[in-house]
């Protein structure tokens, strides 16, 4: 993806959620809800100012650290794969700012389920699965742990199964999160977050621990 491509799309989905702000400033209320427990209940209140601006800002901070990150990497992969880069950048800049735009249209009043945050979130991790076959050895982007760090076989091989793992986990989370009620998917999620953290890490060390004994 070339520059005249990428960075109008990173402006926009930057700009969009403060378009909005702007847009709907009058019509929503002066306390909004801005966290949610694990079944999807408010359970944290905010002012309007407060509720509206945190998640832009917050997009716009992630978007310029991770445009700055590549310029700094030691290995410096990133910047010789850009593309691949450059896709979860656009992916993380679409996922905050679609998920700050469902968000305000139900501070208006628009009825729309919470669901719309799980589904999101396990879109995302489906698609950085995807991407992450493809991420070279570097310091700040994909599975970075002491043993992937230290070995570049133990990254590549980690990362193909840690990538093909959140996709296949992704892939059957997201018609559980489309047919069940709330109160059970809700717990089946965490333990689909649990999965695909801690498989890949665990992966790695008995990876590293392999290799390590045979070329012992």
């Amino acid at each position: 993806m070339n520059n005249k491509i990428f960075y109008p799309l990173i402006v926009l989905l930057l700009a969009i959620p403060f378009a909005l702000i702007a847009f709907y400033w009058n019509v929503v209320p002066d306390t909004v809800p801005i966290h949610y427990n694990i079944d999807l209940e408010a359970d944290r209140w905010a002012s309007k100012a407060a509720g509206l601006f945190m998640l832009p800002c917050i997009s716009l901070f992630t978007t310029v650290l991770l445009l700055f990150v590549p310029k700094i990497d030691p290995k410096g992969n990133l910047e010789k794969h850009m593309n691949v880069y450059r896709s979860i950048v656009l992916a993380t800049a679409f996922f905050l700012t679609g998920l700050f735009s469902m968000q305000l249209f139900r501070y208006v009043g628009y009825d729309i389920p919470l669901d719309f945050i799980p589904l999101a979130i396990v879109t995302l991790m489906a698609f950085i699965g995807n991407v992450m076959l493809k991420v070279k050895p570097n310091f700040f982007l994909g599975i970075r742990t002491p043993w992937t760090l230290s070995n570049d076989e133990v990254w590549r091989r980690t990362h193909r199964v840690g990538g093909y793992l959140w996709v296949f986990a992704s892939v059957v989370m997201l018609p559980i999160i489309l047919f069940t009620p709330t109160d059970v998917y809700t717990k089946i999620f965490m333990g689909y977050i649990a999965i695909i953290a801690i498989v890949p890490i665990g992966y790695s060390l008995y990876l590293y621990q392999q290799l390590k004994n045979t070329n012992a």
